[in-house]
Formats: structure tokens, sequence, C-alpha cells
């Protein structure tokens, strides 16, 4: 669950009601009077901290009600005041037995602990979606008007529809298209890159970009040009990523956003990275770690250290990397990070594995899938489970290695993990074409290109048509094989990918292996860094 700073808060992005209802109906003056009488109540209720009273409003069948519960409770017991300064009821809207009231309430809560006042309840924009139970009006959910109103738009599939819907709300809504509205779309971007769903990220993350140049918002410009770096980056489009990347980097210098500029050149460090460019990769890294370190940024030391230790993996230093790992570690343990954890000794499991230790190789693994799933991390849990595969894989032992990686992959498809799910596919599909199961093989591979398609990726792509020309060479079908390996060998030139083993990449707040791209005959791969 994703909750905001303000603790009492807490977000599902699942609506009870279709897109078009952003703008629906009104509701008979009765019915509309009830649903105000509802939201008037709530807040006032926060006055008296009196949590029984406010949890009566809520639907005893919401799906958030017990994260509300446990966050208005936190909220009561670590402030000492809560005041309602201001109230307006903006919008009422809804049909039948659905209804949806948007607020604007302004909080003054007083710490206990340290007897100020707490940021971030100034001026709240609030949207409660309600539902009629035995005749009487019930919260269902409450959300940020924002993040509903970007998740409405995040819906829309089309890019003329979302085009005329934006323009609709800033036609209507015109207070509303502000840098809080930016940084909404961004988040709302970025939950659709970590489902894999690129495409309809980068436009929302474009949506931002738009808004962000019109209101002359340079901070949150910055933000989402990383953020487009970081989609063209998973789709394979190397140059325009670094195009981004060096965009944002330069509105970062001009703000002397000193954390920014961290972020941007560590990110282009990647892009050099992923090109063969070690030299220049590791410069970028190195000057985004001195400013991490005089900011006392851990995040960012973390994931600098954890990207120069790749570089040296992959030049073959391994006691450098792992004295580079090891330091990550160090870092990790100090601020709890247990994902990051997990993903650190993921990455030292690799480098046995390429000195063909296989046996600490698996035994790195393990460390990192029981760390993972003791913390619930399931995508760490489907990588690992995939990178064990690997390790059978590259033993012969091909019954293992189908079992690790078939339930790698249920658990990607639980998860609607598209990257992880093609990477797994492709893996699957090298099993059966080692077996000399051609047919199985080529039915597995042609699903993830399929998959890879949809997203766009052209570094996977590339990958998975190389893979499906081997399998064509081995049926002696070298037509087939020769078109294949031809537009691989194209798409790898144009993308200027000089064949750096797999990457996996982090999102830009988190630290986790997401996002994977195996190359195969390799099995293993590094995970990188966003910030």
């Amino acid at each position: 669950m994703i909750t905001s700073s303000r603790v009492w808060l807490s977000f599902c992005f699942a609506c009870l009601f279709c897109v078009s209802s952003v703008y629906p109906q009104s509701l008979p003056v009765p019915e509309e009077s009830a649903v105000r009488a509802v939201a008037e109540t709530y807040f006032a209720r926060y006055a008296d901290k009196d949590l029984d009273a406010l949890l009566r409003l809520w639907s005893p069948q919401s799906p958030t009600l017990e994260a509300h519960r446990k966050s208005l409770a936190e909220l009561f017991a670590s402030s000492t005041t809560i005041m309602l300064k201001s109230f307006v009821v903006r919008r009422v809207s809804g049909t039948g037995e659905q209804a949806r009231v948007r607020v604007e309430a302004s909080l003054i809560v007083i710490e206990a602990k340290t007897g100020k006042e707490k940021p971030d309840f100034g001026k709240l924009l609030r949207t409660l979606e309600c539902v009629k139970e035995a005749g009487a009006w019930k919260i269902w959910r409450e959300t940020s008007t924002f993040d509903e109103l970007t998740a409405a738009l995040a819906a829309v599939k089309s890019e003329l529809e979302r085009t005329s819907l934006l323009a609709k709300m800033q036609a209507e809504e015109q207070e509303l298209m502000t840098a809080e509205m930016v940084r909404a779309l961004g988040n709302q971007g970025d939950r659709l890159y970590e489902q894999s769903d690129y495409p309809q990220g980068l436009a929302l993350h474009r949506l931002a970009r738009t808004l962000a140049e019109q209101i002359g918002d340079k901070s949150g410009l910055a933000r989402t040009l990383n953020n487009i770096g970081k989609i063209l980056y998973a789709q394979g489009n190397y140059d325009e990523a670094h195009a981004q990347f060096q965009q944002s980097l330069t509105l970062f210098e001009s703000l002397d956003h000193k954390t920014g500029i961290a972020i941007a050149l560590n990110n282009l460090g990647n892009i050099h990275f992923r090109q063969g460019n070690y030299t220049r990769a590791v410069e970028l890294y190195q000057k985004s770690l001195a400013l991490s370190e005089t900011l006392d940024d851990k995040a960012g030391i973390i994931r600098t250290l954890n990207n120069l230790g790749n570089v040296l993996a992959e030049q073959g230093e391994y006691a450098q990397a792992l004295a580079h790992y090891q330091k990550t570690l160090t870092l990790l343990e100090v601020v709890g990070n247990k994902a990051g954890l997990a993903s650190t000794e993921y990455n030292i499991g690799i480098i046995y594995y390429d000195q063909s230790n296989y046996a600490r190789a698996l035994e790195q693994y393990q460390k990192s899938l029981r760390m993972s799933e003791v913390i619930g991390d399931q995508e760490g849990v489907s990588y690992t489970l995939n990178g064990i595969g690997n390790i059978y894989l590259s033993q012969g032992n091909y019954t293992q290695a189908l079992e690790y990686f078939r339930k790698g992959l249920a658990l990607g498809e639980k998860l609607g993990d598209q990257e992880g799910m093609a990477t797994t596919l492709d893996n699957i599909g090298f099993v059966y074409n080692a077996q000399g199961e051609y047919q199985q093989a080529l039915g597995f591979l042609r699903k993830s290109l399929t998959l890879r398609e949809a997203m766009g990726g052209k570094s996977g792509i590339a990958r998975t048509l190389k893979n499906l020309g081997n399998v064509h060479y081995n049926q002696a079908d070298y037509a087939q094989a020769l078109a294949h390996f031809q537009k691989s060998l194209a798409l790898r030139e144009a993308l200027g990918d000089v064949g750096v083993s797999g990457l996996t990449v982090t999102e830009v707040k988190g630290f986790g292996r997401q996002k994977g791209h195996t190359e195969l005959y390799r099995g293993a791969e590094y995970v990188v860094d966003f910030l």
C-alpha cells in the first residue's frame, strides 16, 4: 500500500466509477444534501478525535477500512490538538447508489512530541467515494482529488481521448492544474511503469511534462524528464533516454538542486554502462557519489556504490566489485533497507555465477530468496527464482531449471510483471531448445516476443529475436534463423547496444529488482539502480 506523508490517508486507486464519471450527473437535491452532510460530519469529527464516530461513517465493506482505522489511530495518538480551520464542499456528483464528493479542508494538527504544527495538513483537496447502504450514505474510499483525476487519465487508452479529458479538466478545474497535479501525474506514471505498462506510463509522464511546462513548474519538469528517461531506458531507447536525462540534469543544475543533479548523473551513468562505455559510466557515478556523500544522502550513496560495483563486476574486477557490494550491505543494514539487502546479496551471487562457482552462487541466491520472502517482496522472489533456475540451467539440470522458471513465471503472472514474464518465457524457451523440443521452445519465445512488442522494449525484442533465431538454426531452418538474427542485429545497432549482459532496473524511489532484462547464455543480471 502506498501512503502519503499524511499518516491518516490511505490510498487505493481502483474506482467504483467508470472513467466518464469524472464529470457525472448531479444527484437529486435530497441525496446531494445527505452526501454533503456525511462529508461535513466526517471532517468535523477530526477535531473531536473520535475514532469510533469517524469509522461509523464508513461502509463496513470498504476495502480500505482497516488501513484507515490504523492510520487514524496513529494520527490521534501522536497529536495533542486537531482543529478544522476551514471546510468547503467543492462538488457533489453521482447516480443511483454511488456518489462522489470533493472537498477542500484545512486542518491544524499539533504534534504531541514536539508541540509544533505538523506539515502537509494546511490545505487538503480530498475526494470521498460514497455508497448507499440500507438507506444511508457511507464512505467507501477516500483519495486525493489529484489522484482521482490522474487515475481517470490513466484508465483512458486512446491518446486522443486522454488529451481531450485533460483539456476538459483544465477548462473546468483550472485551479487544480498545479505542481501537485504534475506530481500526481508522475506518481500515476510510475505505477504504470512498475506494472511494465511502458506505453501508458510514458503517456502519463508526457502529460505531466506538458502541464509542468505550461505552469512553469521547473522542479516538476526536471523530475518528469527523469521519469520519461527511465521508461525509455526500460524500452531500450538509450539515445532518447540519454537526451531526457541530460535535459533533467541541465534543469536541476539551473535550480542548484544538488539531489536532483546526483540523480541525473547516476542515471546518465546507467546509460553509458548499458552501452559499454565503462570509463564514462564510472566518471558519472563517482560525481553522483561525491554529491550524495556531501548531502549525507544514504539512499543515493547506496545506489551509486551498487552501480559502481556492477561496472567493476562487468569488467571482471570481482574483488573490487565485492568490496563495493560489502560497503553497500553495511549501509543498507544501517538504514534497515531489507529489500536492498536482498538485492545486493543477489548481485554478490552473480559474481560467483560468473566465475562458475555455482554452489556459492546458489547459496547467495537462496539467502536473497529467504530475505525477499520474509519481507513479502514477491517481485524479488520472482526474479530470484529465475536466477536459481539459471544456475540449474547452466549445470544442465533442465528439470530443476524448468521447475524454478515455472514458479517464477506463475508469480510474475500474479503480479502482472510483464517484463519479468517475458524474461522467464525466454528462459523456458531456452531450456526446451537445449532439449531439442523446438516447437515448445518457439511457443514460449513467441509469447515472450508478443509481450515485449506490447511493452515496446526494443532491447528485449532484440534478445528474443536472437533466441528465436537460435531455435530456427537448430532446426536447420537457416532462412528463418538469418531473418531473425538480422532483425535482432539491426535493433541492437540502432540502440548502440554493445551487448552488456542483462540489467535489472529499479524504479526511481525504491531499491529492489524490477524490470529484469536477462541475457540468455549468461543467465544472470545485475541490479542497476535508477534514482
